[in-house]
């Protein structure tokens, strides 16, 4: 018995494609983000007694104590979904 299934080609479908553009603002606020952490990565480094070894353990202990997890605000809309950040740095800044 011959099979009657016939298979159509799926349709593809592209994946989505954003385009980041740096704003002036963005970019400064990311810089003077980094400087903090190695500032403060740099003084802890100094507070062990300026011991070599440890300075990925530096760098994450000191974004852990300068940046905060941001818990998004999701709501449903007619176009998708919608993600808001409630961060006290981002909405000082936006």
């Amino acid at each position: 018995m011959k099979s009657t299934l016939t298979t159509s080609p799926r349709p593809t479908t592209q994946p989505a494609v954003f385009k980041l553009t740096a704003s002036g603002t963005f970019v400064e606020r990311m810089r003077q983000i980094s400087v903090a952490i190695a500032n403060r990565a740099y003084e802890l480094f100094e507070a062990r007694g300026s011991e070599h070894g440890h300075d990925w353990e530096d760098w994450f202990r000191a974004e852990s104590e300068l940046l905060t997890p941001i818990p998004p605000k999701s709501s449903t809309q007619t176009e998708g979904l919608r993600f808001e950040p409630k961060s006290p740095v981002l909405q000082a800044k936006i």
